[in-house]
């Protein structure tokens, strides 16, 4: 058998020419068809990626705001409301007052017009008393006048009259 060392030791300087240009159409089309294609994917992927977390910042920003406006109105509220409280519990504690001052001024109102009337029924009782202690003492004389006795007997007829009118009552 017969080997040609030399044609197996160096390569074919034209087989080693077409492989070259084979290999750099390859390279070629690879990059063109491949390479940019992927890139260019990978470009979009990374600019959206940048623009959503750039939103997301912002997002995140915006929030950040709204929470420290909305502790700021929760605040703002929790003021207001305790001053309304507050407000609420000075209205009440003044109506409270009226409202205890209206109830005396009225007791004692009533307790006057009780006193008026319970003065004006005491008048009353003693005029009635006057009227009949004098009916009952013109009765008396008159009686006496009628029966025209001495003194003893004018003591016993004004006893016995006392006696009459006690028992009528």
């Amino acid at each position: 058998m017969s080997f040609d060392i030399e044609g197996v030791l160096f390569p074919n300087v034209l087989t080693m020419a077409v492989q070259l240009c084979a290999t750099i159409v390859l390279f070629l089309l690879c990059k063109k068809l491949l390479w940019v294609p992927a890139r260019n994917i990978l470009k979009a992927r990374q600019d959206r990626m940048n623009s959503d977390l750039e939103n997301a910042r912002k997002l995140q920003e915006e929030a950040k705001g709204d929470l420290d406006e909305a502790k700021a109105s929760l605040s703002e509220a929790r003021n207001r409301s305790g001053e309304i409280v507050e407000q609420a519990r000075k209205e009440a504690d003044n109506l409270k007052e009226e409202i205890i001052n209206s109830a005396k001024k009225e007791a004692a109102n009533k307790l006057h017009d009780a006193d008026v009337k319970i003065e004006l029924k005491r008048e009353e009782a003693r005029q009635e008393i006057h009227d009949e202690m004098v009916t009952v003492a013109m009765a008396a004389v008159s009686r006496l006048l009628e029966e025209k006795a001495d003194s003893k007997d004018d003591e016993k007829a004004i006893k016995e009259y006392i006696k009459e009118v006690e028992d009528k009552r």
